[in-house]
């Protein structure tokens, strides 16, 4: 089974070949172009704007542009592609028929001349006359790509949709599914299958992470169309028939707090998933690590299961050094029998070293099975996973951090940090269309540990929990499994056990909502249906200490 975390952190830097043929360049049109340049040189020391006609100056720039956009705060590049109108003219198009830029190595944005694949232009242009002989292009590409800016649609519900065919095979890769973070409006919530790419490309069966996001910002100046086309309510978020524009398309989860959505394939017939939960882990083996991942790869391998979430505190006491640490593969492939993709967050421990490091791709490169980030949501089948960074909320870290020292590089400053997360989980969660909604995080929210209830994440985080209705938080941070919760409210599952434990110490709680409370090692499993799900509690030996289950219909759980 192909996992999508063997491609998640591919070297993000595309590589780009263009190939551009000009026919009958000979000494002729040399000649023609030395002249025009002259004439423009001429014509911009002798004349004034307004006095010129189309060559070499034409006012619709000044009109349209120039005049147009003056405000101080678009006194920035503006970085263009040309449309179908824009080929209408008669003193050529751009020879920058494609253009990538990188941003910090952030985000690569790939601008791509839509036109030439549209037919009607070609055999039925009307009354227009394009300017596109002297073009021949062929691109091949290798690498990841992020976002994709081109003038024509792919998939809209707009007044040219039906142009979308002509471009459509863009939207299909011969090999089979690629990567893709972004690209330009819907999110289907099937989590099975996605889009891929909208560039041809050859890089072998390759399943998505994400379904490409398809996003229209054609309404500049004349709107109001009043034609909509019927497109499918899921995918269809939004749709606005007047005159606006876009922003803020894309924020790094490792430069901002912005969540960023993977997918995972549903393989089993019944859209079922199995997954395992451990926390607090990485000792190199010690403190019955090797056990517990031992234990773990019996039961995954009975239950089947689809992939493992950690909680945290991946790597003790003080996270990695670096992407060459050798703590990785003492704490890490130790669990040789667990075959499926691990999904990270980061706990106190973690941020007491190098955070980077954890995040990088050299890591994935030296096993496939791990993916961390700091916040981010996974979403498969039915089921969507929210995955948050509880660690800046926590202020004792930064007021009082003994003797330990946080990296907390793209953190700061925390308060927008906070602010940020915050509001695009609530956002996110209020878009989700998903049968069940899980937030994991490190730090617990209701616990009866030695940490006890972090109060930060109750006045923060709590009420965007509970007003989004969701059904379960899932904490590491206390070592011990836990079970607290009530019918019809959110079910609060620490599973923490990974290796260091038997702490000895239960703080009071109330017995109707303390259903399991055990201070020694262990994970958890979730088997997770349309209906239900059930999650089971284990211990180092494998035996069964508490299960219960999550009815969908009337949202109460049950022993048994």
């Amino acid at each position: 089974m192909h996992d999508y975390v063997n491609y998640v952190n591919k070297n993000s830097k595309a590589r780009i070949k263009v190939s551009v043929f000009f026919k009958n360049l000979g000494f002729i049109r040399v000649y023609q172009l030395c002249v025009i340049i002259l004439f423009c040189l001429f014509c911009s020391r002798n004349t004034k704007p307004s006095e010129t006609r189309g060559i070499p100056y034409d006012s619709q720039f000044r009109d349209s542009f120039t005049h147009i956009y003056t405000s101080s705060s678009l006194q920035k590049p503006l970085y263009n592609i040309l449309g179908n109108h824009d080929y209408r003219g008669g003193f050529g198009v751009s020879m920058d028929l494609f253009m990538i830029l990188r941003f910090l190595n952030i985000v690569d944005v790939f601008f791509l001349d839509t036109i030439p694949f549209v037919d009607k232009y070609f055999v039925e242009p009307k009354n227009h006359i394009y300017d596109g002989d002297d073009v021949d292009v062929a691109l091949q590409l290798s690498g990841e790509m992020e976002i994709v800016v081109g003038h024509h649609t792919i998939k809209s519900a707009g007044h040219h949709a039906g142009n979308s065919k002509d471009i459509s095979h863009l939207n299909k890769d011969e090999a089979g599914h690629i990567n893709c973070d972004t690209s330009s409006g819907t999110k289907k919530h099937r989590g099975a299958d996605c889009e891929s790419t909208p560039i041809n490309m050859q890089l072998g069966q390759l399943p998505c992470l994400i379904e490409i996001q398809f996003m229209t910002s054609g309404n500049g100046s004349k709107a109001w169309k009043g034609d909509v086309n019927e497109r499918d309510s899921l995918e269809m978020k939004f749709y606005y028939d007047g005159q606006g524009l876009m922003s803020d398309i894309y924020r790094n989860q490792n430069y901002s707090s912005f969540l960023r959505w993977l997918g995972h394939p549903v393989t089993k017939s019944d859209g079922s998933l199995d997954i395992l939960v451990f926390g607090d882990w990485g000792r190199k083996g010690g403190f019955n690590q090797s056990l517990v991942a031992y234990q773990m790869g019996i039961v995954g391998e009975q239950l089947d299961i689809d992939f493992v979430i950690s909680v945290g505190d991946n790597f003790y006491d003080d996270g990695l050094k670096g992407d060459t640490d050798s703590s990785f593969e003492a704490s890490f492939l130790i669990s040789t029998l667990i075959q499926v993709s691990k999904n990270n967050v980061l706990g106190n421990h973690d941020y007491r070293g190098n955070v980077s490091a954890q995040l990088s791709e050299v890591l994935t490169q030296k096993d496939w099975r791990w993916f961390c980030r700091r916040s981010f949501v996974l979403c498969s089948g039915m089921v969507e996973f929210f995955f948050v960074d509880t660690n800046p909320f926590v202020s004792k870290y930064f007021t009082d951090p003994e003797d330990h020292t946080y990296d907390w590089s793209n953190v700061l400053p925390r308060k927008k940090y906070i602010s940020n997360l915050l509001h695009d989980l609530d956002l996110e969660i209020k878009k989700s269309r998903a049968t069940w909604k899980f937030v994991v995080g490190h730090h617990g929210i209701k616990t009866a540990g030695q940490h006890g209830v972090t109060q930060e994440l109750v006045d923060q985080l709590l009420p965007i929990l509970e007003e989004n209705k969701v059904d379960l938080y899932i904490n590491g941070h206390d070592h011990c499994l836990q079970h607290i919760g009530s019918a019809g409210e959110i079910q609060f599952l620490t599973s923490g056990g990974g290796s260091k434990a038997w702490r000895g110490d239960v703080q009071p709680w109330d017995p109707k909502e303390l259903k399991l409370y055990y201070d020694g090692q262990g994970f958890m499993s979730l088997h997770i249906t349309h209906s239900e799900v059930k999650f089971v509690f284990y211990d180092i030996s494998g035996n069964v200490l508490h299960q219960s289950a999550l009815s969908r219909k009337s949202k109460t759980f049950g022993l048994f």
